[in-house]
């Protein structure tokens, strides 16, 4: 059906055919069922350089566009400081890395789209805004992270104008509609990382410092959001701060709003974390400290997931937290350990736990780290083998694909599911 497709519109639009690999590669990315895959692979292709026909590069960023605004993560989440790894909100973050949430696949999109049609790039772009983000509270483990747009938008203010619309001021007008639409404090370090690294006409560099500055005073900038940006606010007052320089303009433009901001963050009781535990301590009452504090979702927190969780671990350490020799695991005490984790690992379902993401997300790292210990080549490839068996026979593939990806990123084996586009000829 899919090369009947292909066919049905290389008549109407005159496309030169595609080699045989391209064209096998582009019927499995059409019917790959989870839109967040199908969009990484279509950009795969649309970004190789093994096509040079650019009106197929089109093609494939425009169905990739349609795909990436299926995905069922709307933006990229990251991790709050100090959360520890066994939680769901580090394996949720780290799975997060792949970038395949909406506002990632939407931006990359984009910046592939820019050097082959700029005005619809700019098309793109406008249709991803306005980008709300929601505020936050200290109890929040995770954070959004909204920089993937404005990677885009730094290539579409670098390439993506003409001279006569740069004459124009269109590309500062694009910047004023981004910022008109920001919402929080955390869009802002990554909007002035994409002007640092624009080309700026003598009229629109000091109009374009003052919008940024202005917009401090419209975004939130709750105590969990702020205390994310500290670090890339200050790198952001850096960059524009030799930007003004640079046109001989006054800095103040950039320190003001950062020092009125900073007055204002002073006046918000900060949310805890390694920096302000201290403080907290001495001003802060214990039952005050605990709204403070990120609350993420730890595992092993049945009794089952305990007890297996445990017996993997004396599988790897002795009593001293030193890794077992290879001569002790000859012994009848090791091959004893051995039968009885396998025998509770074997019967442990998803019934006892809270979820069924947090049973995947649990047996997959129990499934790592037997991977991980194994030294003997053909019992390391058994040990993989099983985890990617669960891995792609588990249905969390069809509602959350990025947190049922991370297990075989983590072996390198995500080609399984998202190969690279490689042709043999």
């Amino acid at each position: 059906m899919h090369l009947i497709l292909l066919a049905f519109f290389f008549l109407q639009d005159e496309l030169p055919p595609l080699s045989r690999d391209a064209a096998a590669y582009y019927e499995r990315a059409t019917a790959e069922p989870q839109p967040e895959f199908r969009a990484w692979m279509l950009l795969e292709l649309a970004r190789s350089e093994h096509v040079t026909e650019q009106r197929w590069k089109v093609r494939w960023l425009e169905e990739a566009w349609r795909a990436a605004l299926e995905s069922r993560t709307p933006v990229r989440l990251v991790r709050a400081p100090d959360i520890p790894a066994d939680t769901r909100e580090h394996f949720i973050a780290r799975a997060h890395e792949a970038r395949l949430d909406k506002l990632s696949l939407q931006s990359a999109v984009i910046e592939s789209m820019t050097p082959l049609n700029p005005a619809r790039a700019r098309d793109m772009y406008a249709d991803a805004l306005p980008l709300v983000i929601p505020p936050s509270a200290c109890a929040d483990a995770l954070v959004p992270e909204p920089g993937p747009l404005y990677e885009a938008l730094a290539v579409l203010l670098a390439k993506g104008f003409t001279p006569a619309e740069r004459k124009e001021g269109r590309p500062a007008d694009l910047l004023r509609r981004t910022l008109a639409s920001a919402t929080s404090i955390l869009q802002l370090p990554p909007i002035a990382q994409a002007i640092a690294a624009a080309p700026w006409t003598e009229r629109d560099l000091p109009l374009v410092l003052s919008e940024w500055a202005a917009a401090f005073d419209r975004v939130n900038a709750d105590p969990r959001q702020y205390d994310h940006v500290v670090t890339p606010l200050r790198a952001a007052r850096e960059s524009l701060n030799k930007l003004a320089a640079s046109a001989g303009l006054n800095s103040d433009v950039v320190f003001r709003p950062l020092e009125a901001l900073r007055e204002r963050s002073r006046k918000i009781v900060p949310c805890e974390s390694p920096a302000t535990i201290s403080a907290l301590s001495a001003t802060t009452a214990p039952a005050d400290r605990e709204k403070l504090r990120a609350k993420p979702h730890e595992f092993w927190r049945s009794n089952k997931a305990k007890e297996i969780f445990q017996q993997a671990q004396a599988l790897v350490y002795d009593e001293a937290r030193n890794l077992i020799r290879p001569e002790a695991k000859t012994t009848a005490e090791w091959l004893a350990r051995v039968s009885n984790f396998r025998t509770a690992f074997d019967g442990w379902t998803a019934s006892g736990e809270e979820s069924e993401e947090d049973y995947y997300q649990q047996r997959a790292v129990i499934l790592q780290l037997l991977y991980d210990i194994e030294a003997d080549p053909q019992a390391k490839e058994s040990a993989r083998q099983a985890l990617v068996h669960f891995i792609l026979s588990h249905p969390l593939r069809r509602t959350k694909p990025m947190e049922w990806l991370y297990p075989l990123q983590r072996i390198s084996s995500t080609e399984l599911v998202l190969p690279r586009f490689e042709p043999r000829s």
